[in-house]
């Protein structure tokens, strides 16, 4: 089978910052005095706009052959970013072929549901010269009406071994709801 290597790549095309606005309230002060009475300051927000990329690389005689290439290109309304923390190989079905699990949200302008997309690629199946690429999404609300917590799967995921979908599963499990972080942060 050789030896694999899944390799990561962020591209960053724009970066924008935004400093958090100060709010000044005025009223009298202890010794009665008019004037500044509280300051407070908003974080600021910085953004970077990036395209994704992964790779499946398997090493032959000393070279590298492609066989599985990933892309996301992000723009002015969406920010792809790796979960690299879920992002791994893995022979969960332990029938001598590897898996790769790779995980990353889509940020948007907060108008869409925040995805998570966790697609395996099993290299047992071969499609077209590559791996066979299966995909779970789960779409966070983010406060618009009507937005509801979802998950999705594509065709090729319901062909996947058991063994390989609670695998997946794990990952999703990390970012449930009850996770504040998994809709507030980046």
């Amino acid at each position: 089978m050789g030896f694999y290597y899944f390799v990561f790549v962020e591209k960053p095309i724009k970066k924008e910052e935004y400093k958090g606005k100060i709010i000044t309230d005025c009223g009298l002060k202890v010794d009665g005095e008019w004037g500044e009475i509280k300051k407070e300051k908003e974080d600021d927000i910085a953004y970077t706009t990036k395209n994704l990329r992964a790779y499946i690389l398997l090493s032959d005689h000393g070279g590298y052959d492609r066989i599985q290439k990933f892309q996301d290109d992000g723009n002015a309304i969406y920010w792809p970013d790796f979960v690299y923390n879920d992002c791994f190989v893995d022979d969960a079905d332990n029938d001598g072929y590897p898996e790769f699990y790779l995980a990353y949200f889509g940020l948007s302008d907060g108008l869409d549901a925040k995805p998570l997309k966790i697609i395996v690629y099993n290299s047992k199946v071969k499609v077209g010269g590559g791996f066979m690429k299966a995909k779970m999404t789960a779409f966070y609300p983010v406060g618009n009406e009507g937005d509801n917590y979802r998950v999705e799967y594509d065709e090729a995921w319901l062909s996947l071994p058991d063994t390989i979908k609670t695998r997946a599963k794990e990952i999703l499990d990390r970012y449930n709801l009850n996770n504040p972080s998994v809709v507030t942060s980046k």
